[in-house]
């Protein structure tokens, strides 16, 4: 018997799911798997994480985070040397280049890489504890009824006459008699 394209996409899921607990990258599951980029590999495995039960979710998760620890300890022994700028050519390769003072240079780009490796690692795992908390907005609604009462309003109050001096005037007369500074004059 046949199986159908639908029981074919599920053991495809299932067999990412499975190279991704042998600690294999998305890179590398969708190479073996035949898919075009490492993204369609993670959303495989998604899916066959979301049919697991929780029990193998949260042992998939812990397997996520110990990986992520193993990395932050590697990137921390970057950040904790010393690299200093080497000399990649010619008789001196592979000495070290001195500043003016004689002392030699540091190399400050390991020490970035490895900050911004930190910086991704803190990001995904706060992803994954479900420590980032949702996004607030305000959202007003305004209906058209509700701005043609305010136009409404507006409207009125403009037509209340308004004291001004001895005599009385309206304050759309009272505005074109006296316009703003700089406003072009009727």
């Amino acid at each position: 018997m046949s199986r159908t394209r639908q029981e074919l996409q599920v053991e495809k899921e299932n067999a990412a799911l499975a190279l991704r607990r042998d600690a294999k990258s998305y890179r590398e599951i969708a190479a073996a798997l035949g898919w075009r980029s490492p993204q369609a590999a993670q959303n495989a495995v998604e899916k066959a994480l979301g049919r697991e039960p929780i029990e193998n979710r949260d042992q998939v998760r812990r397997l996520e985070l110990e990986k992520l620890d193993a990395r932050e300890q590697g990137l921390l022994v970057i950040m904790r040397a010393t690299p200093y700028v080497a000399i990649t050519s010619g008789v001196k390769a592979g000495g070290v280049v001195n500043g003016p003072d004689g002392a030699p240079l540091v190399d400050p780009g390991p020490w970035l890489a490895a900050d911004k490796g930190m910086d991704r690692i803190a990001i995904r795992r706060a992803a994954m504890l479900g420590l980032d908390e949702p996004r607030k907005a305000t959202l007003t609604v305004v209906t058209e009824d509700m701005l043609d009462r305010e136009i409404a309003a507006l409207e009125a109050q403009l037509a209340q006459p308004v004291e001004h001096g001895d005599r009385s005037a309206s304050r759309e007369d009272r505005a074109l008699a006296n316009p703003p500074e700089g406003s072009p004059q009727p």
